[in-house]
């Protein structure tokens, strides 16, 4: 494969992903079961640095037999899925003076009813925007506030629709329909950058990531006279993560305290348990079975179980080689990982009852 922290979106016996080769950002539709390539599109385009190296970081979006990507340096465009034909697109950087942030563009299409939504980060309001789906033109747009690498996400508190957004010390709720604030809730995290997803946790409370390395916070929100209210209940050090998502599960967090991972009370904030050198790795959760799958750094993988007294490794098993930065994807009794060189799947056996 060619490098890129792009993961895989599974739909039926296709996964779709990012990559890039040579001098050209590609999307390409894999088999899901041999692997096989079944098309690409390329971009002439190229975002590299010299921490993360080069290629695209986004997920491709599917909906409605269209696939919706974000290159490295700021294309937005509109795929059909079954051939990967353009449909349209929209050059962020030319057409908005977007600057190219630090990391590249890096955050996944949020599709909702006949929008799809993305982090510009231009000037003259020109911030979170939504297009049009099937023409990609511009709908409705809000002003930014600073650097994003975290993707937009549709929520539903105190029984509204909202969409979360989170940019430099400020996590911002949007109306989908209109464009609309609905409320705003800046914390002022000494290191702002947004790259971690926030995590809904109830219907009327959320976990806030402060950015890279700068801890998170947890916010209870309720309406009174049609008026929002936002109460922050704690925030905390015990969690700190740079870009690794981390998950909620019976009352506790799950994620990396930077390079080692830890399990924090989602009452309290405070630490249950620190342990485990991974590396700067990603996880995910298997909550019927009350375990979480972790891809190391290193390519490793390793079953935990989900447990807040203790930090116990089921199994650990060698999987790719090199940089993984990628989030691994279950998909049809199957788990799909992939980095910048390389991709495995494999079937997920369930025990006999």
């Amino acid at each position: 494969m060619g490098p890129a922290w792009s993961s895989f979106a599974a739909v039926g016996n296709r996964l779709f992903t990012q990559e890039q080769r040579g001098d050209s950002e590609v999307v390409v539709c894999y088999d899901a079961d041999s692997g096989v390539e079944i098309w690409r599109h390329a971009d002439v385009a190229r975002f590299s640095e010299v921490v993360s190296g080069a290629g695209p970081r986004a997920t491709p979006t599917f909906h409605d037999r269209r696939l919706y990507t974000l290159g490295g340096q700021g294309l937005l465009s509109c795929l059909d899925a079954s051939s990967g034909e353009l449909q349209w697109n929209r050059d962020l950087m030319e057409e908005f003076e977007a600057p190219l942030p630090m990391w590249g563009f890096s955050a996944s299409p949020l599709v909702i009813d006949d929008l799809v939504i993305v982090y510009v980060g231009a000037s003259n309001g020109r911030g979170l925007v939504a297009f049009d789906r099937k023409t990609g033109e511009s709908e409705w747009q809000i002003a930014s506030s600073g650097m994003n690498y975290s993707s937009a996400q549709l929520v539903t508190l105190v029984e509204r629709p909202l969409i979360l957004c989170a940019s430099t010390a400020k996590l911002v709720a949007v109306d989908p329909a209109t464009g609309t604030v609905a409320w705003e809730y800046e914390h002022s995290g000494q290191r702002s950058m947004a790259i971690v997803q926030p995590q809904q946790i109830s219907a009327k409370s959320v976990i806030v990531p402060f950015g890279d390395g700068g801890g998170v916070a947890r916010i209870d929100l309720q309406m009174v006279d049609d008026v929002w209210q936002l109460t922050e209940r704690w925030r905390s050090n015990n969690l700190k993560p740079s870009f690794n998502d981390f998950v909620y599960y019976n009352g506790h967090l799950y994620g990396f305290d930077q390079h080692i991972f830890t399990c924090i009370d989602a009452e309290t904030g405070q630490r249950q348990w620190k342990r485990g050198r991974y590396g700067f790795g990603q996880v995910i959760l298997f909550a019927e079975q009350g375990l979480l799958l972790i891809t190391a750094e290193k390519g490793e993988l390793v079953l935990l179980e989900a447990n807040p007294k203790q930090h116990t490794e089921l199994t650990r098993l060698e999987s790719l080689s090199g940089k993984t930065w990628n989030h691994p994807t279950v998909a049809r009794k199957r788990l799909f990982v992939r980095n910048g060189a390389e991709a495995i799947c494999y079937d997920l056996l369930v025990g006999a009852e």
